[in-house]
């Protein structure tokens, strides 16, 4: 079930990153059962999952103050060109690599074993024994 999400849009000029837009939503402390009653139509929906429980406590503001530091420490790693720390961390801790997955794409349902991200940070998939690269999806 989905925790978080991020989007991200560009423009790209001459090779060259004109303007990027990078939107984040994290469920810290959501009512799940109105969420899912809400977008239990919609195909590409697969179910939510919260941060925190109604009984939880916790505190939005350190939650954001923790990301936003996080989020800085991983661009710093990129500007100085340290993108393998990035992957490795990745997966590492990711719940994909090494099991039968299904990706929803634009161009439709992708389903093999995730192999590893490479270096780009995109998924390998090993579908009928070929590799597929995806750098845009929806994992089930």
């Amino acid at each position: 079930k989905k925790v978080a999400g991020i989007l991200i849009d560009l423009t790209l000029e001459s090779n060259r990153i004109d303007s990027l837009i990078l939107g984040v939503g994290i469920n810290f402390k959501i009512n799940i059962k109105k969420l899912e009653k809400t977008l239990r139509k919609n195909p590409n929906f697969y179910g939510a999952a919260t941060l925190l429980k109604k009984t939880e406590e916790g505190n939005p503001t350190d939650l954001l103050r923790e990301f936003f530091v996080e989020l800085e420490n991983q661009f710093k790693k990129l500007e100085i060109g340290d993108s393998k720390s990035i992957i490795r961390k990745w997966t590492k801790i990711s719940s994909t690599i090494g099991k039968r997955t299904t990706v929803i794409t634009s161009d439709g349902r992708i389903s093999g074993m995730a192999q590893k991200l490479d270096n780009d940070g995109a998924l390998i998939l090993i579908k009928n024994a070929k590799p597929e690269r995806i750098l845009v999806g929806d994992i089930r």
